[in-house]
């Protein structure tokens, strides 16, 4: 049971591939795969709002998903 939950916890090379042309598609980055991504004036404006809310970090992901419009995430 705990070698699938970590086997769980690890991103495959087609997540990572995946979860990069999302976050490309909506300016959440900026960058190449094989150079390396920079987070985009979007998501460091997103930031700056979330962080000066004074959030736990669970409000922190809550605000984030919603950002993200994610509905299945942990």
């Amino acid at each position: 049971m705990l070698g699938d939950y970590i086997n769980h916890t690890s991103f495959t090379s087609d997540e990572i591939e995946g979860g990069s042309r999302r976050l490309k598609a909506g300016e959440w980055i900026c960058g190449r795969l094989t150079e390396g991504y920079l987070a985009s004036e979007k998501t460091l404006d997103a930031y700056r709002i979330i962080n000066g809310k004074g959030l736990s970090a669970w409000g922190e992901l809550e605000e984030i998903k919603m950002l993200l419009e994610i509905k299945d995430a942990p």
